[in-house]
C-alpha cells in the first residue's frame, strides 16, 4: 500500500530565496493548494528542529466549515536543504503524517521536492482523518504556487 506521495519542481531561483518562503509561516497560506491553511498564531520565522509553530486552519466537510488550530512540530531543519514537520491538533501529539520540502541545486534554479508521508499514521488516525487527504497533483500545484511566490518576491526585491 502506498503511504508516501512526492512531487518535484525546479524553481528558477536560488535555494536561499525558496528557503525564505518556506521558513515564514505567514506565507504558508499562499502555498496551500487546498485552501485549508490560514494565518499563523504567532508570526515568527522557523529556525530549528524541535520548534512548534501553530497555524489557524479550516476544514470544509461539505455542510459546514470547521475552524481549528494545528501545531506543526519541526522534525528536520537543514538550512536551504530540507525542512519537515509533523502535524497535530493544537496541544496534542503529532498525528503521524509529515510534510517535507527538500531543496537541491539545479542548473536552472533549485529543485524542490514536496513529500507527504503518512507511513507513521495509526490505522485509527488514517480512518478518522481520511488519509491520504491530498493527491500528487495537489502537491505539484503547491510547488507551482511556491514557484510563483518566489518569482513575485524576486520581482519585488529587484524593483
Amino acid at each position: 500500500m502506498i503511504s508516501v506521495y512526492s512531487e518535484s519542481l525546479t524553481i528558477p531561483a536560488d535555494g536561499a530565496s525558496v528557503w525564505q518562503v518556506l521558513t515564514d509561516p505567514a506565507r504558508h497560506a499562499s502555498l496551500d493548494e487546498w485552501g485549508t491553511v490560514g494565518a499563523p498564531v504567532r508570526n515568527e520565522a522557523l529556525r530549528r528542529e524541535g520548534q512548534v509553530f501553530t497555524m489557524n486552519m479550516s476544514y470544509d466537510d461539505g455542510d459546514q466549515v470547521i475552524h481549528y488550530r494545528s501545531d506543526n512540530h519541526i522534525t528536520v531543519f537543514e538550512p536551504e536543504r530540507a525542512i519537515a514537520w509533523m502535524t497535530s491538533i493544537e496541544g496534542d501529539q503529532p498525528l503521524g503524517w509529515t510534510w517535507r520540502y527538500d531543496l537541491a541545486p539545479a542548473d536552472d534554479g533549485t529543485e524542490v521536492t514536496l513529500t507527504y508521508d503518512w507511513t507513521d499514521t495509526s490505522e485509527k488516525n488514517m480512518e478518522l482523518y481520511g488519509l491520504p487527504t491530498r493527491t500528487p497533483d495537489e502537491l505539484l500545484g503547491s510547488l507551482e504556487r511556491l514557484s510563483a511566490l518566489v518569482a513575485t518576491d524576486r520581482v519585488t526585491s529587484a524593483a
